[in-house]
């Protein structure tokens, strides 16, 4: 609870008073999340949100529990069911489940007029999500885990470890269910909570989570700090990244130093890449799915210090070209959109 109450403070999180739709899946996380912010001295108004996706066999289960709590603690409850095809197992379908999620909190936080949202991420969640990226492949961004603050999101609990959370939750005789899908190891996070981070643990680093949650707070802070060199870069340029496509001197981005250069470009691109695709709000290096890799900004570098005339294919239909000494970042078809003209040459 003091933790909690500490990283409310530490990241401004909360007014006194402040509406907030609480994210509860029935699951000890975020039952004791909900039963923390009801004791929080700042007189919150909860409304609680549920949502059914369908894919395990607890689920009714699960939602007569948090439909129970809701009215035992006199909290405005809204349940939500979506019904996911079972297509595709791993990423393909927790991402689907996950966009579907965010859209649905989206709303219910508009209709209850709640200007927070509360999910019930902790520090072991915040453990396994850095090493699944770094085992992946990430730069700074992605090192730097789950924020404790994005939008209108927010984690208090991204400080309290699940095993102070089931301690707690014991004490206060707290009501949960287990997800029996946590202990299936078809998915990715799941061998990396119980087989990897384990042996790691045992036989190599002790302190291996204390050191991934440090990690991840260093990051973090250089995130902020590069993110704020790029506004004011951007703001140098002249650069509207709400536009469709951006023409760029070259000297002006020679003249950057190769770590603003690739963080202006990532920004760009991310920017031009969501003027069509709605980007999830978990502040990953991607959007709509899709990841811009090493790879591809070192092709950027490498055209760059090219000849005018090329150009490289970017993922999300995003194009880069060289032209007259201009960087011209866009999506392919907003190129192809140009009207037709004619020009009379003397030759």
């Amino acid at each position: 609870e003091k933790k909690c109450f500490a990283t409310v403070k530490q990241y401004k999180m909360l007014n006194p008073g402040e509406k907030v739709l609480v994210a509860v899946s029935g699951g000890v996380d975020s039952v004791t999340l909900l039963f923390v912010l009801r004791r929080l001295p700042l007189a919150l108004r909860l409304h609680v949100f549920h949502l059914d996706h369908g894919l395990r066999p607890e689920a009714e289960a699960e939602k007569e529990l948090v439909v129970k709590i809701c009215t035992d603690w006199g909290l405005p409850c809204r349940v939500e069911e979506i019904k996911l095809e079972k297509r595709a197992r791993g990423a393909s379908l927790q991402e689907r489940a996950r966009k579907e999620r965010y859209r649905l909190l989206a709303e219910a936080a508009q209709a209850a007029g709640a200007t927070r949202i509360a999910l019930g991420h902790q520090a072991d969640d915040q453990v396994e999500t850095v090493l699944m990226r770094f085992l992946s492949g990430a730069g700074p961004e992605g090192l730097s885990g789950i924020p404790p603050v994005r939008g209108p999101y927010i984690r208090p609990l991204l400080a309290v470890s699940r095993e102070e959370i089931l301690a707690y939750a014991r004490e206060y005789s707290l009501r949960w269910l287990e997800d029996t899908s946590n202990r299936e190891t078809d998915y990715f996070r799941n061998r990396i909570r119980h087989c990897l981070l384990p042996l790691l643990h045992e036989e190599y680093q002790p302190g291996l989570a204390k050191r991934l949650q440090e990690t991840a707070v260093l990051f973090r802070e250089w995130e902020e700090f590069i993110g704020a060199m790029v506004d004011e870069t951007l703001k140098e340029w002249g650069v509207n990244p709400d536009h469709d496509f951006c023409r760029i001197p070259v000297r002006s981005w020679l003249s950057l130093a190769p770590a603003l250069r690739r963080a202006v470009f990532r920004r760009l691109f991310f920017s031009l890449v969501q003027r069509r695709r709605a980007a999830p709000p978990a502040g990953e290096a991607r959007a709509g799915g899709i990841r811009l890799e090493f790879k591809h900004s070192e092709a950027f570098f490498r055209l760059l210090a090219g000849e005018n005339g090329k150009g490289i294919t970017l993922p999300g239909g995003m194009e880069c070209r060289k032209e007259n000494d201009l960087l011209v970042m866009g999506l392919r078809e907003e190129r192809e959109k140009v009207a037709p003209f004619r020009q009379c040459l003397t030759v």
